[in-house]
């Protein structure tokens, strides 16, 4: 036993001075500048692709959706909604809560 805590405790220490030491060995590396950039005679064909196909239109169950929410009027407010815009309809609206006339702040 008292061989490994021996070994653990060397171990321990040697870690200790490795990582002392990591910063100023970082330090001493040289700042060089950056090269100049490098010309390429690479065809325009890589030098910037662009995409072969267009982005995919939504479909129509999709776009109808979002245009009817967008479309759509409310005329009560949930309860701790805190806000001016009417945001519901119905109880369900308000995911169980009361779909009430008037703002109310929680």
């Amino acid at each position: 036993m008292s061989k490994l805590f021996t070994r653990t405790i060397l171990f321990a220490g040697i870690a200790c001075i490795l990582l002392a030491a990591l910063p100023a060995a970082a330090g001493q590396v040289s700042q060089a500048q950056p090269a100049a950039p490098c010309k390429l005679d690479v065809p325009a064909l890589f030098a910037s692709p662009t995409p072969a196909v267009a982005a995919p239109a939504l479909p129509e169950w999709l776009a109808g959706g979002i245009s009817s929410a967008s479309s759509h009027k409310f005329h009560g407010f949930c309860p701790c909604g805190c806000s001016s815009v009417p945001n519901c309809n119905t109880n369900a609206d308000c995911g169980g809560g009361t779909c009430g006339q008037f703002i109310s702040c929680c």
